[in-house]
């Protein structure tokens, strides 16, 4: 698998996640402390996030690392 169906990939499960819990990709991103277009940007697989930033994004979800994980398909 590529670099970048990788981070598609990922991109796609952040995007699931983020909508099984019934968030808007903007209450996510006020969530976060980040700006939407970021959000966005990670949704789509055009950037690589950090371990922070996915933990970040976990606190935002209410999800501990290794649910947010069950389940992800590289």
């Amino acid at each position: 698998m590529s670099k970048e169906d990788f981070l598609k990939n990922l991109g796609q499960h952040i995007k699931q996640m983020r909508e099984k819990k019934g968030l808007s990709a903007a209450e996510f991103a006020r969530r976060a402390e980040m700006e939407r277009s970021h959000i966005a940007r990670l949704e789509s697989g055009q950037t690589n996030p950090t371990s922070l930033t996915l933990k970040i994004l976990c606190d935002a979800l209410e999800m501990e690392f290794d649910e947010f994980f069950k389940g992800f398909k590289p």
